[in-house]
């Protein structure tokens, strides 16, 4: 996220007005990221409950998909709409509004995840949970101290969130670090 924030931000310098088409040809194959994300979190909004908004947005996606498949550098949109622009001033002050959100955004504490072998033993089957829990536990004694301590100083700064992509709320490595990192804090 920084480095799009870096990339509008060059954008703007010596322009007046930025076009869509120049934002997709400085990020390259990187524009389909942000897209990606973006749609979705509209279907999630309460935009996402009025008709046909689904329908759009699913489509929408299909059709980025479709171009990663076919490798095309960046997202391709109408001629109309690349030529849409913005003034620099005005993407530029939205960029810096950004900064802050986009550093706390890229900051993703990977080495206390589990590891790759362990999630794959797992496979998320709950007979296996209290040994997974048991094996990440001792895999968390274990992992980098600094990155530890840059985990308890996240949390003791303000509120964390601990995201997962498990379908089972109850049974999930986030589960597991919040628990350590709660006995550490207490």
């Amino acid at each position: 996220m920084e480095e799009v924030v870096e990339g509008i931000e060059d954008l703007t310098d010596h322009r007046e007005k930025v076009c869509l088409g120049d934002a997709l040809d400085e990020f390259g194959s990187r524009s389909f990221g942000p897209l990606l994300v973006l749609l979705p979190l509209i279907e999630l909004s309460p935009v996402g409950g009025i008709p046909g908004v689904p329908t759009v947005l699913a489509l929408l996606i299909a059709s980025i998909a479709v171009q990663i498949l076919f490798g095309k550098e960046h997202v391709w949109v109408p001629g109309f709409i690349e030529k849409r622009a913005l003034s620099a001033d005005r993407l530029n002050k939205w960029a810096h509004r950004l900064e802050g959100t986009a550093a706390r955004i890229d900051h993703w504490f990977k080495v206390l995840a589990p590891s790759p072998e362990l999630r794959k033993w797992y496979g998320h089957v709950p007979e296996r949970w209290p040994e997974f829990r048991s094996r990440y536990e001792a895999e968390l004694a274990s992992a980098d101290e600094d990155e530890m301590q840059r985990l308890l100083d996240t949390c003791r700064a303000g509120p964390v969130s601990f995201v997962f992509a498990a379908r089972d709320e109850a049974r999930n490595s986030a589960v597991v670090l919040r628990d350590h990192v709660m006995k550490k804090l207490l």
